[in-house]
């Protein structure tokens, strides 16, 4: 199934005004006849990184949710980058698996019908630890830039907030409980 694939850098240990941006980046997946697949490219400058897909097509009433949060390290000294036409290349162990998640229903009293919503999922990176051991609180300022918690916790592709109907009621679907505490 087609994907918006999400990644965001971690700030860890760094100091954010050295940093070269953009910090966080998304891309929709690419078929791969030969590999009979979907694949993605994004590059990026070293770091430590949390990547995930969204659905971008999904048939109507569908629960197919986002992919879980993984965390990738592509710092300079990783010996899991290998070179590939001069470029650092890093294939990710575990592919990007969108999952069962759970339709929510949600009324959205006190908004104005041109509002633009953005559902973030708060529970979704819990137990995330970066390759140092260290825990990551992906909703907690400071984690990525800028400083209001990752972006990389929204359920939604970059492009398609929910905006909010007439009868202010929205359907979204997001990473089922059970398999956001995997």
């Amino acid at each position: 199934m087609p994907a918006e694939v999400l990644v965001e850098r971690v700030i860890r240990g760094e100091d954010p005004t050295t940093l070269l941006g953009p910090y966080f980046y998304n891309t929709t997946t690419i078929y791969n006849a030969a590999a009979k697949g979907y694949e993605f490219v994004i590059p990026v400058n070293p770091g430590v990184y949390l990547v995930t897909a969204l659905p971008t097509v999904t048939p109507q009433n569908s629960a197919t949710g986002p992919a879980q949060i993984v965390v990738v390290d592509l710092r300079e000294d990783n010996p899991d980058l290998v070179q590939e036409d001069g470029l650092r290349v890093l294939d990710l162990e575990d592919p990007l698996v969108l999952t069962d998640g759970a339709v929510y229903t949600v009324e959205l009293e006190d908004f104005v019908s041109n509002s633009r919503v953005i559902p973030l999922d708060l529970t979704g990176g819990e137990g995330l630890l970066d390759p140092d051991g260290e825990p990551l609180d992906l909703n907690a300022p400071g984690t990525c830039l800028p400083g209001e918690g990752c972006q990389i916790r929204r359920i939604r592709p970059v492009s398609s907030p929910l905006r909010v109907p007439q009868n202010q009621i929205v359907r979204f679907v997001a990473r089922a409980a059970d398999a956001a505490a995997e």
